[in-house]
């Protein structure tokens, strides 16, 4: 078991800095690997066909939620019980956690597929649509293996370990996926073998996983925790608000695929889905930043010391939207050409996934508030808001999706997240005074914006027809954001 020494408070800074440099480098590692899915997307449309597609991607809608139902809200209690409780050199509450968050998620787990497979019929009959069925039936073993996987890699990264979750979800999980789907798609292409690529790679993730957890901790007196003794009771009383929260958040998320299924055949929603998933790639990139986060977010209050809080939530905002904005910028500018790579059928979802984009910059650049909720044990209000925000994204599909299709499910998932994110930001700084404007974010925004409209002009103007200009342009577009940014950090570094 590694060492939990916890740094002197007078080198608490060059930790906090040193901790977020090497988490965001793994992270990077781990969002190209995770960045795959784009090609295993384009592999499992084209191989076995647009409605096949179709469905798989509505499957893993709904397996999206039941995989947040089998976590009851554990990957995020152990970021913060297991940070806090190492802050507090409490090595047996620890070990607590971590069992009772195991068991409450495998018995979970093994509910959630025996519903998703029992749904699947009524899923088929009501849609008429024989393929979702099929593809929720054979997905549900996901429900189980992926949140298991979740909730141990969420152990290892609350002890500011971040390698097994590049090992798990960074390579082998994608690499696994990609090779199946290559394979099964070249040699039996069916919805059997798409899902069984699926179920393969998240078997092989979590064994990954478990190996990782087995370097933390001592499995030996984690399995005779897990087998004799009760679960605490404290982490249930965190985590069951925090379970429906994040249940309302999941669905929030999904809700337009799921409005989707009663106006769209398989083979439209996989235009939607497959804008989902590309815009998605976004907010992926302050998911990578939220282990680095947590932690840091758990022991600054506990040690009520609201200077580190604010210091890192404003710096991790900034690089999380450094990034971001590059992301942003290929999907608004080169939507169409990236739709092409998963077939004609797929460009007319472009208008769809720029207004997507803008939603999930949104929610990237200002994601990181809510792991003060979390670190200040507000979970319910965290219910209170996702129900909420599921309220208000029900009128607007209500609304926008029955007369406009796609484009109005894509309205409405974007100024939901919009909505979410300044909720969540006025709530932090009314009770933490913190939030993550600074002098460098807003410049970041300023710059993104320019940058992005120049080279929208330039495709448009110069490039129209070229389907490749609208790819190359943003990325030649890069050095000179870069520079940019790089320019204003100088010259607000520079004595007046």
């Amino acid at each position: 078991m590694q060492d939990t020494a916890i740094p002197d408070s007078g080198d608490r800074g060059k930790a906090d800095r040193e901790h977020a440099r090497r988490g965001a480098a793994t992270n990077v590692l781990t969002l190209a690997g995770q960045s795959s899915t784009l090609v295993f997307g384009t592999l499992a449309a084209r191989l076995f066909g647009q409605a096949a597609w179709g469905s798989y991607t509505t499957a893993t809608a709904w397996l999206d939620v039941l995989f947040r139902v089998a976590l009851v809200g554990n990957d995020k209690g152990l970021l913060v019980f297991v940070a806090a409780r190492r802050r507090q050199a409490d090595e047996p509450g620890v070990v607590r956690a971590l069992a009772t968050a195991l068991k409450v998620t495998v018995l979970s787990g093994f509910a959630c597929v025996l519903l998703m497979a029992g749904a699947s019929w009524l899923v088929a009959r009501a849609n008429g649509q024989p393929l979702d069925g099929l593809a929720l039936r054979l997905m549900a073993p996901l429900a189980l293996t992926s949140s298991l996987t979740t909730a141990a890699l969420a152990a290892t990264m609350a002890t500011k370990n971040l390698q097994y979750n590049l090992y798990s979800r960074g390579l082998a999980e994608p690499a696994a996926l990609l090779i199946l789907t290559a394979l099964f798609g070249i040699f039996a292409p069916s919805m059997w073998t798409l899902a069984a690529s699926a179920l393969l790679a998240g078997l092989g993730a979590l064994l990954v996983a478990i190996f990782g957890l087995s370097r933390r901790f001592d499995l030996a007196n984690l399995a005779k925790e897990f087998l004799h003794q009760p679960v605490e009771r404290a982490i249930v009383r965190y985590t069951a608000p925090l379970a429906l929260s994040e249940l309302t958040n999941i669905v929030v998320f999904r809700l337009p695929i799921f409005v989707l299924v009663a106006y769209a055949a398989p083979a439209q929603r996989a235009v939607f889905n497959t804008c989902i998933l590309l815009a998605a790639s976004i907010s992926a990139i302050r998911g990578t930043f939220d282990a680095v986060f947590a932690p840091i977010a758990a022991e600054s209050w506990v040690a009520q010391d609201r200077a580190r809080l604010s210091e890192n939530l404003q710096r991790q905002s900034r690089t999380v939207l450094f990034f971001a904005i590059p992301f942003a910028s290929l999907l608004i500018v080169g939507g169409p050409s990236w739709l092409a790579l998963f077939g004609p059928g797929f460009v007319v979802g472009a208008r769809a996934l720029m207004v997507l984009a803008l939603g999930n910059l949104f929610n990237a650049a200002l994601g990181l508030t809510v792991w003060i909720h979390l670190a200040s044990g507000r979970t319910r209000l965290m219910l209170i808001n996702n129900v909420s925000v599921l309220v208000f994204e029900l009128v607007l599909c209500a609304v926008l999706v029955p007369r406009f299709g796609v484009n109005g499910a894509a309205i409405a998932a974007a100024l939901t997240m919009a909505a979410a994110q300044i909720l969540y930001s006025i709530e932090v700084y009314i009770f933490a005074r913190v939030h993550v404007l600074s002098a460098g974010f807003v410049a970041l925004l300023v710059i993104g914006a320019v940058v992005v409209l120049g080279e929208a002009a330039i495709v448009r103007w110069f490039f129209p027809l070229a389907r490749s200009a609208a790819i190359l342009v943003p990325i030649a577009g890069l050095p000179v954001y870069a520079a940019s940014a790089w320019w204003f950090a100088r010259t607000k570094r520079q004595p007046q």
